[in-house]
């Protein structure tokens, strides 16, 4: 009889596991280590007091949180393809919001136990600190690494652009860099085990191994092999431009629609920094399309780029795809520049066969973006169209009777609007696109629609 219940609690185990992401996993093992080996070197060398066991564990914190840190921004296939890159830039935000408390708490407390000594003095006691080997070094991280907070914390409130949030970011490598010298030449817990001091440094190479080839190597190794090159600048509305890219080989540079790539264009004033943009054309093996509005310093000068131009390409990423539909019924709901990945996604999802519905919220209708490809798909494959202009004084639709297949009215998408013009969308998958704020509360309107919130499928197309 026991025997007769191994097989469903195996099942129960596995299904437990596979549930379990491979950060999930890493944490937990991680944790597990570094605790035993802080716990193995207090029973080892006891230190003096309970304020250098308290500051040596916090030191451990804060090196893993650094750590995880990096590894999170990585970009490895095997973390992005699980929570998308937007899904690790939030836990790499809430990571942050705590990262202060170890920062702050491991400095102070091993000031603190180096104070119990007789020298009354705290100055005494700080320059005594600051002789130690790699201190200095990692009074200089220290400072780096509250200067990043302090910004991350300042930042969604003021008008500092896309370049001081990337230069900033930059600064968090010399940071771990002088943080981990302190690490390895003082690290009480570490010294008093070789297996943990091998242990640290496999964890941190194997860190620093995994940036160095995802956010290095393979978009350089990519980018010279497939030799991508602005083929063509394309104005599409007045402040949205497309950018075509071609290469050698493109055949094998397979992406999903709805994927987007970090752009590097080699030009003065552009080469040295990447930005997200979606892929606005689905995969064909020929070219590359992106589709960019301008909003900022970058994005203004994109028109300005001439054909020829040499462009380094990070990606493909993200899990906003046509393969996360799952019903025969698709609402797609964009609004501005949202529309880049939900054109090829609709494409796709309508060669499939699925009835798709598409709703497009604009600003004014010469600032419909990629208008015209939109209402050939729906000429094409039957796929009703709304565009709603918020901006834009036009006749209402009607309340009552059958809609034409291409709709435009004024006003704004709401829950009345959407139970006009899908009465079925609580049989829909929802692909969703557009600013945040408005994802957020068309999410909720959705919810009251009785659409489950596994089947609405978003993503941030940012990494601030």
């Amino acid at each position: 009889m026991p025997s007769a219940s191994v097989a469903p609690a195996c099942s129960c185990v596995r299904s437990l596991v596979s549930q379990v992401s491979p950060l999930a996993w890493l944490v937990a093992v991680h944790a597990g280590i570094s605790v035993v080996g802080w716990a193995h070197a207090m029973r080892v060398a006891p230190p003096t007091d309970i304020w250098l066991a308290a500051g040596q564990f916090a030191g451990l914190l804060l090196a893993s949180l650094t750590l995880a840190q990096l590894l999170i921004m990585s970009r490895a296939p095997w973390l992005e393809q699980v929570h998308g890159l937007d899904g690790l830039a939030r836990v790499h935000h809430r990571i942050g919001q705590v990262f202060l408390v170890p920062l702050i708490a491991h400095p102070l407390l091993i000031l603190a136990a180096y104070g119990q000594g007789d020298t009354g003095s705290l100055v005494l006691d700080l320059a005594t600190v600051l002789r130690m080997d790699g201190v200095l070094g990692a009074s200089v991280a220290l400072s780096l690494f509250v200067a990043i907070l302090t910004y991350s914390l300042i930042q969604p409130w003021t008008s500092w652009n896309y370049q001081w949030w990337y230069a900033v970011h930059l600064a968090m490598y010399a940071a771990v860099l002088l943080a981990f010298w302190h690490q390895v030449a003082l690290g009480g817990s570490l010294r008093a085990s070789v297996a943990f001091m091998a242990y640290w440094w496999m964890v941190s190479l194997l860190t620093v191994g995994v940036v160095g080839v995802y956010r290095v190597g393979l978009p350089l190794a990519r980018s010279l092999r497939h030799r991508f090159v602005v083929a063509a600048v394309v104005s599409e509305t007045r402040n949205v431009t497309s950018v075509v890219i071609e290469g050698h080989d493109l055949e094998t540079y397979r992406f999903r629609s709805g994927q987007f790539v970090m752009v590097r264009f080699l030009r003065p004033r552009l080469w040295w920094e990447s930005h997200p943009y979606s892929l606005s054309l689905p995969y064909d093996g020929k070219q590359l399309r992106l589709s960019v509005k301008a909003v900022g310093d970058f994005s203004n000068a994109v028109p300005c780029v001439p054909p020829g131009t040499a462009v380094i390409l990070e990606g493909p990423y993200g899990i906003f795809t046509s393969a996360r539909a799952t019903s025969p019924k698709v609402l797609c709901l964009v609004f501005g520049i949202g529309i880049t990945p939900i054109r090829p996604i609709a494409e796709d999802l309508l060669k499939q066969g699925r009835d798709v519905v598409l709703i497009y919220g604009s600003l004014k209708s010469d600032e419909i973006a990629l208008r015209q490809e939109v209402e050939n798909l729906s000429a094409r494959y039957g796929m009703p169209v709304h565009h709603v202009l918020s901006e834009e004084s036009l006749p209402p639709l009607p309340r009552s009777g059958a809609l034409p297949r291409v709709t435009v009215s004024s006003g704004f998408v709401t829950r009345d609007f959407l139970q006009r013009v899908v009465p079925d969308a609580a049989e829909r998958d929802v692909f969703l696109c557009g600013p945040p704020v408005v994802m957020r509360m068309l999410s909720k309107d959705l919810a009251a629609l009785g659409v489950p919130a596994t089947r609405v499928f978003s993503e941030r197309f940012s990494l601030q």
